[in-house]
């Protein structure tokens, strides 16, 4: 069914701060692609399983690197401003 899952509403009564909500998720996102190298080096095949929608079934481990650290990562004045981040969902 296309209205199982609406968090915001549909028609003439949805949520007025939708559009609000999509943008600031779009600029977040566009955000950490611009400012981090985004890595995820697991394997991919039967990563997710369909209950009622996707779920993982491994721990999706991203790693993220500063992009300033990531373009200067021979030079060591960097190391103590500037790391990788490891974020797990």
């Amino acid at each position: 069914s296309p209205f199982l899952y609406l968090p915001f509403g549909f028609g003439p009564r949805s949520c007025i701060g939708r559009r609000i909500v999509e943008m600031e998720m779009e600029l977040g996102i566009a955000r950490m692609v611009r400012n981090f190298h985004i890595e995820f080096n697991h394997p991919t095949e039967n990563a997710f399983k369909s209950v009622m929608f996707n779920m993982p079934n491994i721990p999706l481990t991203f790693k993220f690197t500063d992009v300033e650290y990531w373009d200067n990562r021979e030079d060591t004045s960097y190391a103590h401003t500037y790391g990788v981040f490891v974020y797990e969902i």
